[in-house]
């Protein structure tokens, strides 16, 4: 699972994920002008590596056993060349792992892996852009095509009741797989 930071719409996330053994932080990065959905507290483009840190350490302070942080949206923040370097720097200062949602192709999130000397991860498919159970099943598929052609996929989904089921639905697909969290992915070892 992957928590958005405690705001006024997720008061509990926090003290929800506190006693997973698994969990991500989902960090809302600004997104292309067509998205109208925006967080609270969304970090744009324009933030002062100041203003990135300080909420970094705002989500040390609330998720103090988190590692990994992946994207919430952000397409025109991971595509900016600046605002990814602030962000990294950031991240490294308080112990995060950057996990790519890869919302767009011009993410910089590789680059900054390299530089600060970490594994680039990044999604590979996401299975419900469509809320249609012959859709999202068809994006499991590919999933599972890909984690056996490379050895590992990593599929993001949103927990819409649509998603839950198709999941619950196809333990028939996961035969020849096994589903890990993500800290047991081969890159991270």
């Amino acid at each position: 699972m992957s928590f958005l930071p405690p705001s006024s719409n997720h008061l509990n996330s926090a003290k929800i994920a506190k006693p997973l053994p698994f969990y991500m932080i989902h960090i809302p990065l600004q997104a292309s002008k067509a998205f109208k959905f925006q967080e609270n507290k969304t970090l744009g483009i324009n933030d002062s590596y100041e203003e990135i840190e300080s909420y970094v350490k705002k989500i040390r302070d609330w998720y103090p056993n988190g590692k990994y942080i992946n994207n919430h949206t952000g397409s025109r923040f991971t595509s900016n060349d600046k605002a990814m370097s602030r962000l990294f720097k950031a991240l490294d200062k308080y112990n995060f792992h950057f996990i790519d949602s890869r919302t767009t192709a011009k993410s910089y999130g590789k680059k900054y892996a390299k530089k600060y000397n970490i594994p680039y991860i990044s999604r590979n498919i996401f299975l419900d852009n469509n809320q249609n159970f012959f859709y999202i099943q068809n994006q499991l598929q590919k999933a599972i095509k890909i984690a056996k052609k490379s050895g590992v996929a990593i599929a993001i989904g949103h927990p819409y009741a649509i998603t839950l089921n198709v999941i619950k639905n196809s333990n028939h697909l996961f035969k020849d797989i096994d589903l890990i969290y993500l800290n047991a992915h081969p890159k991270l070892k």
